[in-house]
């Protein structure tokens, strides 16, 4: 049996290293923490189905 070139072998691990660097790093920028409770609504004080919360700063 033939042995592939080596460059495929050495792509392929760089390949590797690169894809579980970027799942390292895409499970901690979705990490969270802490708990926020309260309810969203409008002038009239009706409850806002489907309302979507966004921290801008924390403190």
């Amino acid at each position: 049996m033939e042995r592939p070139p080596l460059w495929i072998g050495r792509t392929a691990r760089i390949a590797g290293v690169f894809l579980l660097l970027q799942l390292l790093f895409a499970f901690n920028s979705y990490a969270q923490s802490g708990t926020i409770s309260g309810k969203v609504s409008s002038d009239k004080g009706e409850a806002l189905a489907g309302a979507t919360v966004v921290i801008v700063e924390k403190t």
